[in-house]
């Protein structure tokens, strides 16, 4: 087996407010142990990834702030009409450099995305979750926003500007515990204490959207 293959991404958000732009980055790291060779998975998971980082802040001032969690592309959820994230940052990153899955992959080409210093463009719908909270110090506030309708979570004249996805070399973002001062009390756990549907939207979120290590 080949030794793991590090590779870091720095995602941007601009966001418009009233005309002035706000912008926020983020830079995960992750880590990919190639398990093609691995006796028993033939046919089986290719890569193994680790990910290390935070969620994206965009501070909008008197409006919020908005977050991009570390969750991966939106998908169907098992072909319904309802969709879900799943629980793989690096898919934002495939997705924008036009990778289809971990499966399709190559060491190869793993080794050549990680040279790769152009800055691609990404569209709304290539945007992991995005979320706010109608109160910053109160985890059970956090709302998902429409990244093509953020004025109907911060307000008239709030929009997406422009997202854009850049391979790097630039140290992994840290911060996001200070803005949110709960977070590190959950200990790994969910916003609610359970993970439960009965007790709201924040039954779906943990702490491990927000912050990894």
């Amino acid at each position: 087996m080949s030794p793991p293959k590090t590779l870091r991404y720095r995602l941007t958000l601009e966001i418009e407010v009233d005309g002035v732009v706000h912008t926020g980055s983020s830079v995960v790291e992750t880590v990919w142990y190639d398990q093609s060779l691995v006796k028993g998975l033939a046919g089986g998971i290719p890569w193994v990834v680790h990910a290390r980082g935070e969620a994206l802040i965009v501070d909008l001032g008197s409006r919020g702030a908005l977050f991009a969690l570390l969750t991966g592309l939106a998908t169907k959820n098992r072909g319904s009409d309802a969709m879900y994230f799943p629980d793989d940052p690096e898919q934002v990153l495939l997705a924008a450099f036009g990778v289809k899955g971990r499966a399709s992959l190559t060491p190869d080409a793993l080794e050549k995305l990680s040279h790769r210093r152009d800055t691609v463009p990404i569209p709304a719908s290539g945007l992991p979750m995005l979320v706010r909270f109608r109160n910053i110090r109160d985890p059970l506030s956090v709302e998902q926003v429409s990244p093509d309708d953020l004025a109907s979570s911060f307000g008239a004249g709030v929009k997406l500007k422009r997202a854009t996805i850049a391979i790097t070399e630039a140290p992994i973002t840290t911060g996001v515990a200070s803005k949110l001062i709960w977070l590190r009390s959950l200990n790994g756990g969910y916003l609610t204490g359970k993970h439960a549907s009965d007790v709201g939207p924040a039954g779906t979120f943990y702490s491990g959207m927000f912050e990894r290590s």
